[in-house]
């Protein structure tokens, strides 16, 4: 697996990244307050073009999948303080 970068594929990607939050955000996800998009943003688009072999569009499109699935599974409600008591209780 080739991890090199291309950057026009990750400056499509950084000017792309906005509009997906927008959307994310429209749909109800909190993604100001989610531990995964909290990562550096270079680091988090980075990761999604190496999986789709710097394909800026498919990156894209997996990026916003992942945010409709963490809003879907309540990811978010993982990370309230207590939760790990509640899930893991013996």
């Amino acid at each position: 697996m080739d991890t090199h970068i291309d950057p026009a594929a990750l400056a499509a990607l950084r000017a792309e990244l906005p509009a997906i939050l927008h959307e994310g955000r429209s749909r109800g996800h909190d993604v100001d307050n989610d531990p995964y998009l909290q990562l550096d943003p270079d680091n988090l688009l980075q990761r999604y073009l190496i999986a789709c072999d710097c394909d800026s569009t498919e990156a894209a499109r997996r990026l916003r999948a992942t945010l409709e699935w963490r809003q879907k599974w309540s990811v978010l409600d993982c990370h309230r303080p207590g939760v790990g008591r509640v899930l893991f209780c013996e």
